[in-house]
């Protein structure tokens, strides 16, 4: 199981220096959990992409509803732990 933060959810959606690496972190863990406020922090990195032109909002849209769908939401509280270790 592995704990992802809105920055590597972003890189899968925006093309970014770690893109690469974010790829390779999602297809290596199975099971992936992040805390329920990435869902509001994915969904403002990609709208700045779009506000500056480079995302089209299809693709910020498809991109944050894949980004989403690939973690298990839970409260913040209930990762701490497993994200520090």
């Amino acid at each position: 199981m592995a704990v992802f933060d809105a920055n590597v959810l972003v890189a899968l959606i925006v093309d970014l220096p770690w893109s690469k690496n974010a790829r390779h972190s999602v297809t290596a863990h199975p099971v992936r959990m992040a805390p329920s406020l990435v869902a509001a922090e994915v969904g403002n990195a990609v709208w700045q992409n779009v506000r500056s032109g480079s995302l089209s909002p299809e693709l910020a849209r498809t991109g944050c509803h894949y980004a989403i769908s690939i973690v298990a939401l839970e409260p913040i509280r209930n990762l701490v732990e497993t994200a520090l270790q």
